[in-house]
């Protein structure tokens, strides 16, 4: 387990302890497939860049800001996350 997955779960574990509430079966495992597939994107976007940012996210949506990088432009962003698309199950971006 890495350490970006062992902080996810203590930080679940926490939010479970401050709620207290019960969520089914599938909703649990529909969020934790969700969590670990933002989690690769985020693994490969920290290859090309220094920081990823989760701005925002809703369900299955997420907004994610990357630093501008010299000398790459945005097709270059989009044509990197198009080669990743169906390995990182991204619908659309």
């Amino acid at each position: 387990m890495t350490p970006q997955e062992r902080e996810l779960l203590q930080s679940l574990e926490a939010s479970v302890g401050q709620y207290k509430k019960v969520v089914s079966r599938n909703t649990f495992i529909s969020w934790l497939w969700t969590q670990s597939k933002i989690l690769k994107i985020v693994k490969v976007l920290l290859i090309f860049f220094h920081r990823v940012e989760i701005i925002e996210h809703h369900g299955q949506y997420y907004r994610l800001r990357v630093p501008r990088k010299e000398g790459k432009t945005i097709g270059y962003l989009l044509g990197m996350l198009q080669s990743i698309k169906e390995k990182v199950f991204i619908a659309d971006f």
